[in-house]
């Protein structure tokens, strides 16, 4: 893989220079997502139930104020794309950091609602800054070439966040309390992280001050490239939404079709293992394939996921391992798919813009999945998801007639 020369276009965007070797970017990037999304968006997991002892607030204020923070995350996602082409990914992953760190001080000094859903909104914007949408946009502005492979590896930390920093602060949290392991997240983001996006990341040259290096004004989207963006978010919000449904609800999904409680951790814990399992597999050949069937392999394993779990019992270790393989590679497709079918020049603004529905979905898919589930029960849930994972494939298949199999 070789890094990116300082190149200036005709647009006045700039592909930044990588002064140091592509992978160790890789890896800087790669720790930071694993440690970011530990720290932020797999905190309530760790914190919610002191949080509700301490203070006594509601489930729904607890989890909803996070909800509001992933809706928020999308909602900026494109102004952060515009942002990073206007600047340098340095800068933009830098702040991110920064509001991270500011949204988890928030959080441990909150001892009012309105503190606390501040605390998420402002991490809402770190996120949007921090995770994978800005990660994978960061990657395309600084490689020229092997941006995909860049990308695979990325998600390979970024998949070990919740087996890493979920036992971390489950350690944590009896020796030092929710509160202080909030401030010792932040700390950590600013006092460990920080420097090493700072002095490991590219930067522009001398010569180019920030000043200089202008937003391109976007070009005006053919009807051909809204067609294809149109078709891609509606693919990418299914897999959103059975993904967000299936890591809230499936310890009970599993419980209700005859798992006990222990059986039922133990299924879970195969998710990790299986996203990750899915990842090295495309890394070792996916390069060979057009993005596109990566994402027609994540969607025939997510709808093969949630068909075994229609199936019940002898099925459902199957069924966990299918989802899970699913919705690693639908990650890494988030990422490369874009960039295949809109190229690079544009690829930071193209994967905001399709962050805003799939974030919203994600953000809303626990709540309206709760709803059908109290309503109609769990079998209405899982037939609804079938239903809806089925129609991902034929998107998918959709998109492979409409765009030929050219670069990547």
């Amino acid at each position: 893989m070789k890094s990116a020369k300082e190149v200036q276009s005709s647009k006045g965007r700039a592909v930044h220079s990588t002064p140091l070797k592509s992978r160790q970017i890789t890896v800087i990037i790669g720790m930071g997502q694993l440690i970011v999304w530990g720290m932020t968006y797999y905190l309530p997991a760790v914190i919610s139930a002191p949080v509700r002892a301490e203070t006594g607030w509601s489930e729904g204020l607890v989890f909803g104020a996070f909800s509001l923070s992933v809706l928020v995350s999308g909602l900026v996602a494109p102004t952060v794309g515009h942002w990073m082409v206007a600047t340098t990914a340095r800068r933009v992953l830098s702040v991110g950091l920064i509001l991270n760190a500011a949204g988890l001080g928030l959080l441990g000094a909150a001892h009012s609602p309105a503190v606390w859903v501040l605390g998420w909104l402002v991490l809402g914007l770190g996120m949007a800054m921090g995770l994978y949408t800005a990660a994978f946009s960061a990657l395309g502005l600084i490689f020229a070439s092997g941006t995909r492979r860049a990308i695979t590896n990325v998600t390979l930390f970024g998949g070990f966040a919740s087996t890493a920093m979920w036992p971390l602060g489950a350690w944590l949290l009896p020796h030092i309390g929710w509160r202080m392991l909030c401030f010792t997240y932040a700390l950590a983001l600013l006092c460990l992280l920080l420097p090493f996006y700072r002095r490991g990341l590219p930067r522009p040259h001398s010569g180019d001050a920030p000043s200089t290096l202008r937003p391109a004004r976007a070009p005006q989207a053919t009807l051909r490239q809204i067609s294809i963006f149109t078709a891609l978010a509606i693919n990418l919000m299914i897999s959103g939404f059975i993904s967000a449904t299936l890591s809230v609800h499936l310890l009970a999904i599993l419980g209700a079709l005859g798992a006990s409680a222990a059986v039922a951790v133990g299924l879970g814990a195969m998710i990790g293992p299986a996203q990750v399992g899915a990842r090295l597999l495309e890394r070792i050949g996916g390069e060979r394939l057009h993005p596109l069937y990566t994402l027609l392999i994540s969607n025939i394993a997510l709808a093969l996921g949630v068909g075994l779990l229609l199936l019940g019992q002898p099925f459902l270790a199957l069924a966990v391992i299918a989802y899970g393989a699913g919705n690693g590679l639908t990650t890494i497709a988030r990422g490369t798919v874009p960039l295949a079918l809109f190229g690079q020049a544009d690829y930071a603004r193209w994967i905001g813009r399709l962050a805003v529905p799939a974030l919203a979905v994600q953000a809303s898919a626990p709540l309206l999945s709760a709803l059908i589930i109290s309503r109609f029960g769990m079998n209405a849930l899982l037939i609804g998801l079938g239903v809806a994972a089925l129609c991902s494939p034929l998107i998918c298949l959709a998109l492979l007639r409409a765009q030929p199999a050219t670069g990547r």
